[in-house]
């Protein structure tokens, strides 16, 4: 091909180009085309997708609040209130609840019941595996919310509630409490002038146990009746 005849059929090609170029609508001349008049094969597929998530596992977890026996406000026990709570609930997001004012009623718990943890802010709780023995120990560790420091009385019925509360656990049989950064020395009902820094159990606040039956007193009268049978004649 001579070179002119290359040069104009190059020529001619770029006007082609550009006169289909100019006949393609621009944004201001497009136009939608609805979905029906377009080929099948050209249609947008819209699918509607429905997932359905696993049921929540729970548990019952036994959290024990304290109910009184007398009027006198003195004679403590524990009451248990089971609740439902997802297999996944950690430990510690099961125990920082008790510190709160309202907990008790967030349990649809029955009037009357008494929440002394609340005393306290719940910080942390740790658990390692046991002093010497198979069962494991959960440290709680508690802040002081006043100025002031519940006394004895008020420190007793907060590790009761522990104990009792943290021991339902399979793995936990022994509880010890950190305020405010310190191991507590508590006071138990085996022995209410002795403080103890060791692991405590339920053993150790078994007056507080709704269930314990109290021995008959040691003075019990016995009525013995004896006959005296006469010498043969």
């Amino acid at each position: 091909m001579k070179p002119f005849v290359r040069r104009f059929a190059g020529l001619a090609l770029v006007s082609a180009l550009v006169a289909v170029g100019c006949s393609l609508p621009t944004d201001e001349s497009a136009q939608v085309i609805e979905q029906d008049r377009l080929d099948e094969s050209l249609r947008r597929v819209t699918t509607t997708t429905t997932t359905t998530l696993p049921p929540v596992r729970t548990r019952d977890f036994a959290y024990f609040l304290l109910t009184t026996l007398d009027d006198n406000d003195v004679t403590r026990k524990v009451r248990q209130v089971p609740v439902p709570v997802a297999l996944t609930t950690s430990l510690f997001d099961l125990i920082d609840p008790m510190g709160g004012e309202g907990f008790a009623a967030s349990l649809n718990a029955e009037e009357g019941l008494i929440n002394q943890v609340r005393e306290y802010d719940v910080i942390d709780i740790s658990i390692d595996d046991g002093r010497g023995g198979d069962v494991g120990v959960a440290t709680v560790f508690l802040e002081t919310i006043g100025e002031e420091p519940p006394g004895d009385e008020v420190l007793r019925d907060v590790a009761a509630q522990l104990v009792w509360t943290l021991t339902g656990e399979p793995d936990i049989g022994q509880v010890l409490i950190s305020i405010d950064g310190e191991l507590q020395e508590l006071p138990t009902t085996n022995d209410d002038e002795n403080l103890t820094s060791e692991p405590v159990d339920t053993d150790d606040y078994a007056d507080y146990n709704p269930e314990l039956v109290d021995d008959p007193p040691d003075d019990t009268t016995t009525t013995t009746t004896s006959t005296t049978v006469p010498p043969d004649e």
